[in-house]
């Protein structure tokens, strides 16, 4: 089972993250692709990439803590 907090939710709902599963692979692949859209024209990371970087750790390290 996920541990998803409150502002991470609120998090990917304002990057229109598909959360709604049960499989932590499946969100991980979600979240990685909405990263990509958050570079700029010289595929440099933004504010919101690294935001986004931020929660796919907090997600990703869920798997190593459990």
């Amino acid at each position: 089972m996920l541990n998803i907090t409150k502002k991470q939710k609120d998090i990917m709902k304002k990057y229109n993250i598909n959360y709604d599963t049960d499989k932590i692979n499946e969100l991980l692949e979600n979240i990685d692709w909405a990263m990509t859209d958050y570079v700029d024209k010289n595929d440099e990371p933004t504010k919101d990439f690294l935001l986004i970087e931020e929660l796919y750790d907090q997600i990703y390290n869920q798997i190593n803590l459990n």
